[in-house]
């Protein structure tokens, strides 16, 4: 794979030489060491825009570094990376969009509920959850109502909580919905988040 000087990175992204990545011995150095050292590096070759790794996949440092970042220049690639066939690399840009806090992301992660790997939509949720839109409060509801797993039950939970007083309104029409559980589930949260 070619890499590319920096300074073609910052002219395709607008935001390197923010990631610097260098490959050696097959392994990517991510920038702050480079950063911290020589103020110059370079970045793998992006493909589709997406920085990719050696073996031509996102580079799960490099989504952990953009969400740190926090950069909302960088939600159009995270939000392809959300397509991955690599679980981890899905899980590292919900994770990444969650930090960055851009409501772009909240229907693609919202799909990720679905899937079938428990941790993607651990990770989903955990990132609705710092979205902290009310949009996403029904379909939480409904991933904590069919949780297959304590930890699904619990990031679910937390992630209305930490909707709060924004997630009351799609609770109480929850309390209208025909279905039993559903009810249920929502009075219990709406009890939890201490609303009357």
């Amino acid at each position: 794979m070619a890499l590319a000087p920096a300074s073609r990175a910052r002219r395709t992204f607008g935001f390197a030489p923010l990631l610097f990545a260098v490959a050696l011995s097959g392994f990517a150095i991510t920038s702050t060491t480079l950063a911290q050292t020589a103020g110059v590096g370079f970045v793998q070759q992006p493909v589709g825009g997406v920085f990719v790794d050696a073996a031509g996949v996102v580079n799960n440092a490099e989504a952990d570094a953009l969400g740190k970042l926090g950069d909302p220049r960088a939600v159009p690639d995270l939000l392809r990376a959300l397509e991955d066939k690599v679980d981890m690399v899905r899980g590292h840009a919900a994770n990444a969009l969650g930090q960055i806090g851009d409501r772009r992301a909240v229907s693609p992660l919202l799909d990720l509920l679905r899937e079938p790997d428990m941790l993607i939509r651990w990770t989903a949720a955990e990132a609705l959850g710092h979205l902290g839109d009310p949009s996403a409060v029904l379909p939480l509801l409904e991933a904590w109502i069919n949780a297959d797993h304590e930890m699904i039950l619990e990031v679910t939970g937390e992630a209305i909580s930490r909707i709060g007083e924004a997630a009351q309104g799609p609770l109480r029409e929850a309390l209208d919905d025909p279905r039993e559980e559903v009810q249920r589930a929502a009075r219990y949260i709406l009890g939890q988040l201490g609303a009357p």
